[in-house]
């Protein structure tokens, strides 16, 4: 599967831009009770287009979620080739701890995750406070 993710990445990426970053986007679905699947797809012109998956009965996971998600990014990066600017979108369901941001920034990438209401920011003094008071409503 790696090699397969590397070689579909690397001929996605030769298609953009050399100057822009390249969006990788991180997604799970689900189907009913059954399957899972974690997609890892880079953006392109409005759409996504799947560069590595794994997919998954609902209960079996073949590790951890952190894990899953860096092991399929890492496919993902050595196919776009040394020097390019990654970064990350991912939606709330995985943004929810401080670990796949963590891990995201270890592998070189910069992320951008949308958050729930309920996640609440810790500062380094240790002090937190309610994400949605971050957000500032329009108007």
């Amino acid at each position: 599967m790696a090699e397969s993710s590397k070689n579909l990445a690397r001929s996605v990426v030769h298609a953009l831009p050399r100057k822009k970053p390249v969006i990788l986007l991180v997604d799970e679905t689900g189907l009913q009770d059954k399957l899972k699947a974690m997609v890892v797809s880079v953006a392109y012109e409005g759409r996504a287009v799947p560069v590595a998956a794994w997919t998954r009965h609902q209960t079996r996971w073949p590790m951890g979620q952190v894990e899953l998600i860096t092991t399929m990014l890492e496919w993902a990066r050595d196919g776009t080739g040394a020097g390019r600017d990654l970064i990350v979108m991912a939606d709330r369901g995985i943004g929810t701890s401080p670990d796949p941001l963590r891990a995201i920034e270890g592998l070189g990438m910069r992320c951008m995750m949308r958050m729930s209401k309920a996640v609440r920011v810790m500062m380094e003094d240790e002090t937190a406070f309610p994400f949605k008071s971050l957000a500032v409503k329009p108007g």
